[in-house]
């Protein structure tokens, strides 16, 4: 065998990977690791429970009795039906036609409006209270609608007479509608969607 000196031999350094230098880490640089590891755990975490669909609440509109909303789609199927026997808008060529046309779905959707009001829960309980304002949301729009055909039947009438409605809220009242139907599964008792 040669003569092999083992203490020549130069000595590993157990560096840490992540230094460069071959410093050891300061206790502030150890701090500053495990805070961005609980930060991107965080993130991570955020995102997985927006994801996973644990993050969703119901709307505040959402009633929490659906026997209402059964019963309403029930008899908005048939105002429905009724008012798709109705003649297009765009297809009658003036403006009072027109106009003639809308008061007969504002007078379908007002029998419905009434026959809800009477199956509806009473006031002062929460889903009585949101069904009122939807009732409440119901009259601005069917009266808007009827407006709408006063002013179809006015000497400046021209078919091309923009439909305008009131805003509830900062929104428009056929998008509060709209949303209560939607929310409460009552697809069918959205306001009519002809204007």
């Amino acid at each position: 065998m040669s003569d092999i000196d083992l203490t020549d031999r130069p000595q590993r350094s157990h560096r840490d990977p992540y230094d460069p230098d071959g410093e050891p880490r300061t206790l502030s640089g150890k701090i500053l690791i495990v805070l961005l590891g609980i930060v991107v755990m965080g993130l991570f975490a955020m995102w997985f429970y927006v994801f996973s669909g644990l993050a969703r609440h119901a709307h505040v509109d959402t009633l929490d009795s659906d026997v209402f909303p059964i019963a309403a789609e029930a008899k908005c199927v048939t105002a429905a039906a009724d008012f798709g026997e109705l003649t297009e808008l765009r297809r009658i060529e003036t403006p009072a036609g027109r106009a003639d046309e809308i008061d007969k779905g504002v007078a379908i959707y007002q029998v419905l409006v009434d026959d809800l009001r009477d199956i509806a829960p009473a006031t002062g309980t929460r889903d009585g209270d949101l069904i009122a304002q939807w009732f409440d949301d119901w009259d601005i729009h069917l009266a808007d609608r009827t407006a709408y055909g006063e002013l179809l039947r006015g000497p400046d009438a021209r078919t091309t007479t923009p439909f305008t409605e009131k805003e509830v809220a900062g929104r428009r009242v056929s998008d509060r509608l709209n949303r209560f139907a939607e929310v409460n599964f009552m697809e069918t008792c959205r306001r009519p969607d002809d204007l």
